[in-house]
């Protein structure tokens, strides 16, 4: 995610065993004082980005990822927090 003096965070988490992961986005757009936060979380199989090997499919995640970037950062996509 890009924008004008922002900055993002994503963060990703797996419990040991399950076969489902977390994927948490957080979006701040303006200076760290002042400005408008936004966050998204998706929880998705394993199974949908990585092969039988356990490697990550690159091809199959960043249009994820991106996807979720560009909703998020627009004005309407959530409601934001200060």
């Amino acid at each position: 995610c890009q924008g004008k003096l922002s900055y993002n965070h994503l963060s990703l988490s797996v419990i040991r065993y399950d076969d489902i992961y977390e994927l948490n986005i957080h979006y701040h757009e303006g200076t760290s004082a002042a400005g408008s936060s936004r966050e998204s979380t998706s929880k998705e199989s394993v199974t949908k980005f990585f092969d039988e090997k356990g490697t990550l499919r690159e091809d199959l995640f960043h249009p994820f990822v991106k996807e979720a970037c560009i909703v998020l950062t627009k004005p309407s996509a959530s409601k934001k927090t200060q």
